[in-house]
């Protein structure tokens, strides 16, 4: 088993970053990048490492913490050679433990939740499941661990500097910084769709990376994007309703979206899924978004989509909306730009258009399934809006 393979099982199983690191050297540039709070300062912990590491022989461990109670183990090898397992935490952080550590490190309540989320995504371990897995890492190479487990508390080496304090602050400031800048990209990514702007959603979707959920980092990719696909579209079923869209197409996109990822049909390209549904969202957007009209004029609008396979008059409509007839058809003309009746029959030809496309329908039939009785009014109404009779239009969708 290589080691690549054995860190990836570690990791499945207990959300630890685990690595192999070669030198002195590189252990303190790991240390400084990775563990620190990530800190891109300058802090030189070679010393500190050639001290505690010095007497140390392969197979020996021990355990590094400093004032924020982040706890990284080393486990040696053979030629200046390390596995690191961490960081992690011993406990979850309560409010209670997160205010001990803000009040020792001095740092400022406006810091609080940002400190709070960067604890929140530490996994939690203890030392005797920690020693366990550098015990069967260890086994991996032929060692043994025969050493007591001890923990070296960096807050207490001079070694360090008097600076750490402000670069630990500097980082929570920085910190606090990506989240503002994440979560206003999220908002820009709402505000977009709903306007129904694809390309300006994934615009948004591909800067940063943009995500609304923690995913599960112990369990697998594939159940993470499941999991990631369900909240998405429920999420872009909420802004489609808020932008105006009538629940009953929302609902069939959301039951298209969920029927493929119940079924699996997602491919393994989990960004291209992401920018078709969202895409998919827009386009709905779109075309049905009454956002723009006057409740009149939207209830209307819904009574027609939802009933263009049944007899459709001014006076049904009127009635539906409990206004009078002229008033409703001068609110409609104004509003969407046509006659109530010149809008009802080029949705019923645009809506004939797919069905037209199954050759073993008649146009008998299409034309009754949008609402119109006579097939030869149905063909003069096609040629009006479409240039082209039904019959030309079927021929031409074999060509």
């Amino acid at each position: 088993m290589e080691w690549n393979t054995l860190f990836q099982l570690i990791h499945s199983c207990t959300d630890c970053n685990t690595s192999l690191i070669t030198g002195i050297e590189q252990l303190s540039a790991h240390f400084q990048e990775h563990i620190f709070f990530q800190s891109r300062q300058s802090v030189d912990c070679t010393l500190f490492f050639q001290q505690i590491l010095e007497d140390k022989k392969p197979g020996e461990l021990c355990c590094i913490t400093d004032s924020y109670h982040i706890y990284t183990c080393v486990v040696l090898l053979p030629k200046e050679t390390f596995i690191i397992l961490g960081p992690y935490l011993l406990e979850k952080p309560s409010h209670t433990f997160i205010n001990k550590i803000s009040t020792k490190n001095k740092i400022p309540i406006s810091m609080l939740p940002s400190l709070r989320h960067f604890y929140n995504q530490m996994p939690l371990l203890n030392h005797i499941r920690i020693q366990s897995i550098s015990q069967t890492l260890l086994s991996f190479t032929g060692l043994s661990n025969q050493s007591e487990f001890i923990i070296y508390d960096m807050e207490q080496e001079k070694t360090i500097g008097e600076n750490w304090l402000q670069i630990q602050e500097k980082f929570l400031t920085e910190y606090e910084n990506i989240l503002e800048e994440k979560y206003q990209n999220d908002l820009n990514l709402c505000r977009s769709l709903m306007r129904g702007d694809a390309d300006s959603c994934i615009h948004n979707m591909r800067y940063k990376n943009s995500t609304f959920v923690p995913l599960d980092s112990q369990k697998g990719d594939s159940f993470n994007h499941v999991i990631y696909s369900y909240v998405f579209n429920i999420l872009y079923r909420i802004i489609s309703y808020s932008a105006g869209v009538p629940a009953v197409y929302i609902q069939e996109l959301q039951d298209k979206w969920n029927h493929r990822i119940n079924n699996r049909y997602l491919s393994s390209e989990s960004n291209q899924n992401d920018y078709d549904m969202i895409a998919s969202y827009c386009m709905l957007i779109q075309k049905k978004s009454f956002q723009s009209y006057s409740p009149y004029v939207k209830q209307t609008l819904r009574y027609i989509d939802t009933h263009l396979s049944a007899p459709i008059t001014i006076k049904n409509l009127s009635s539906h909306v409990h206004v009078s007839e002229g008033y409703l058809s001068h609110l409609f003309h104004e509003e969407v730009g046509e006659t109530i009746l010149n809008y009802v029959n080029r949705k019923r030809i645009t809506n004939s258009l797919s069905l037209l496309q199954n050759r073993t329908m008649k146009i008998q039939d299409v034309c009754i399934c949008v609402g119109i009785e006579d097939p030869n009014y149905y063909s003069r109404l096609f040629k009006k809006y479409m240039g082209i009779s039904p019959r030309e239009y079927q021929n031409r969708q074999e060509i």
